[in-house]
């Protein structure tokens, strides 16, 4: 798909850029601007195909509700070929948290923890009778999907390291037997809350929360661990940032920490990763992450 094909900016001056927010590439947003407004446009990718129709849904039922009132959507196509889906929505003017120096960072440090802290407690209070991901699937449960996905993911690496592959199955057994199955009241996560999706602007102190394609209904506790996952891999500021966002979130939410949950949701955000390290041959990644695996068999959770 073209962006000069898509009818909302068809006879109109375009200036197309490659790069979107602060230099980061985003292999299918863009960054156009069109009659001194800019837009950003996202396409589906072949890595999550269903992205477009996720934000769309997402965003629509955040506008529904009223809780979400600055992205706007000029224009979105989500029938058909998914490599023809396309969106046009609102820009956000500023930069990620990640390309902000602790130095530039402190002075907003109070304003950023509140926003962020309270943003997540307020999108969580959002429940749902049932499992949702935006996509129409079908899943009874949070732990129906999640058991699809880790099976997927298992099998997956099993293409290329067959005898880790049965014992991941193994020790996915063991760990769910210990936690009590008892249904989750499903809430929304926007799950793919990282530096890099926090837009912030000095001038205006504007902090915007982008990029709902993974969003879904699930546990709150879910997006905790992922967050945190995700941003142990960055500066230490970021990592001193996020904690004291979550410190600030959990005191807002009265969220009960289950250690069982969390070995769950640790051990399902290394396999999810695994098969992605395997494709791209990521070999030093993929022993740190099999011996993650380990540490959590044989010290977090004694059988």
């Amino acid at each position: 798909m073209n962006i000069c094909d898509i009818p909302f900016f068809q006879n109109k001056n375009l200036v197309i850029h490659k790069n979107i927010y602060s230099n980061d590439l985003y292999p299918s947003c863009f960054l156009v601007s069109c009659d001194l407004v800019n837009y950003k446009v996202r396409f589906a990718s072949d890595f999550n195909p269903y992205s477009v129709i996720r934000e769309y849904n997402a965003l629509t039922y955040l506008k529904s509700i009223g809780k979400i009132q600055n992205i706007d959507i000029f224009e979105v196509k989500t029938n058909g070929n998914p490599k023809t889906h396309y969106l046009v929505e609102s820009f956000f003017a500023g930069k990620s948290l990640e390309k902000y120096t602790s130095d530039e960072l402190i002075p907003y440090y109070s304003l950023i923890v509140d926003k962020l802290s309270s943003f997540l407690h307020e999108i969580h209070s959002l429940k749902n009778d049932k499992f949702n991901s935006f996509i129409n699937d079908n899943y009874e449960t949070y732990l129906d999907m999640l058991n699809e996905r880790l099976n997927r993911h298992i099998q997956a690496i099993g293409v290329y390291e067959n005898a880790f592959s049965t014992s991941l199955y193994e020790l996915v057994k063991k760990i769910q037997e210990r936690i009590p199955m008892s249904n989750i009241i499903p809430s929304f996560l926007h799950f793919d809350f990282k530096p890099q999706n926090i837009i912030f602007h000095e001038e205006t102190l504007n902090i915007n929360v982008i990029d709902f394609e993974h969003s879904r209904f699930g546990d709150p506790l879910h997006e905790l661990i992922r967050s945190k996952h995700r941003v142990m891999k960055k500066e230490l500021h970021l990592q001193q940032l996020w904690s004291k966002i979550e410190y600030e979130y959990i005191k807002k939410s009265n969220i009960v920490i289950n250690s069982h949950w969390v070995l769950f949701y640790q051990l399902y955000y290394y396999i999810a990763e695994l098969p992605y390290l395997f494709r791209i041959k990521d070999t030093a990644t993929i022993i740190k992450t099999k011996n993650a695996i380990e540490y959590i068999a044989s010290n977090d959770f004694p059988f």
